[in-house]
């Protein structure tokens, strides 16, 4: 079971507010990989000064 809620784009309203592009799922990937690389940086910065 996942616990993602597919229509938080849509404040839960996917009848009401819709994305016809599709954009938003890019935008979220965009961002997440974007967190993901900070991530890392922070964690071999740390890593490396830290230890």
């Amino acid at each position: 079971m996942s616990h993602l809620n597919y229509y938080s784009y849509a404040n839960n309203d996917p009848l009401r507010f819709i994305d016809p592009t599709g954009e938003i799922i890019q935008a979220v990937g965009w961002a997440i990989g974007v967190l993901d690389e900070a991530k890392e940086k922070v964690k071999n910065c740390k890593d490396k000064y830290w230890n």
